[in-house]
């Protein structure tokens, strides 16, 4: 499995009284936190949560916000990986991201292998036959895991993907979304807001103010329609669990 891997380890830092999301320059997460992220067929270039080669949001440099020092060692992943291989990953992950095309209850991964929320009863499920269960492994670590799918948060007879995930925060969508230029932008702008922060336009500087997955997909989808003049099915955001989770935060280390 063909794997790449962003070089560069930062520091996140948090007030000594365990006030989550606010940052301090010499503090330290005691744990390097790992991130990963999966861009299959139908995403834009500029999608992954952590890029591979600049500006790779929460695991690289800081960039233009010089406060913006998170602790995420990121894999950058390609589109090779399969079903059993992005769910072994899962354990490690405080940070997950993937890309790609869906369906209620089903992610699609390499090699026509597929994650699964639940199984169907049906023996002649090619989903099921090539699927690996969400639940074979412990999410309880990540603190935000976004399904950028069509259908990543409706239910079907395969499920709920976002409703049954078990990380902190899971975003997902109801409806079909756009692949391409449309799903970049999302990406972009939305792991942009949770590691350094908005801008006032899609050309203008970050504020350096990183803000929670709620308020991240709600400016991602709207800078979407900004740029495109319509949604591309991002206004189907959805957000299970603490909507007010943050990437930029030490937790109780």
């Amino acid at each position: 499995m063909m794997r790449k891997f962003a070089t560069v380890i930062l520091i996140a830092a948090l007030l000594a009284f365990g006030l989550r999301g606010l940052l301090v320059q010499g503090w330290c997460c005691k744990e390097i936190r790992e991130a990963d992220n999966y861009e299959y067929d139908g995403c834009g270039n500029d999608t992954r949560a952590q890029d591979k080669q600049e500006n790779p949001y929460c695991g690289g440099t800081a960039g233009d916000c010089t406060k913006y020092v998170p602790a995420y060692t990121a894999y950058a992943n390609g589109s090779d990986d399969k079903a059993v291989d992005v769910m072994n990953n899962v354990p490690r992950d405080y940070l997950f991201y993937l890309c790609g095309h869906g369906n209620k209850g089903v992610l699609a991964c390499a090699d026509v292998t597929f994650i699964i929320d639940q199984t169907c009863g049906n023996p002649l499920c090619g989903w099921c036959a090539s699927g690996t269960l969400l639940g074979s492994k412990d999410w309880t670590k990540c603190l935000i895991a976004v399904f950028q799918t069509c259908y990543s948060a409706a239910g079907g007879t395969h499920g709920n993907i976002a409703s049954s995930c078990g990380a902190q925060a899971r975003l997902g969508f109801t409806e079909t979304v756009n692949g391409g230029s449309p799903s970049s932008k999302f990406g972009k702008y939305l792991w942009e807001a949770l590691c350094q922060g908005k801008r006032p336009d899609p050309d203008g500087d970050k504020d350096c103010t990183p803000v929670n997955i709620s308020s991240a997909a709600d400016y991602a989808r709207d800078m979407v329609n900004t740029i495109f003049g319509d949604y591309h099915g991002y206004d189907s955001r959805s957000v299970q669990g603490n909507s007010n989770e943050v990437a930029i935060d030490c937790g109780d280390d």
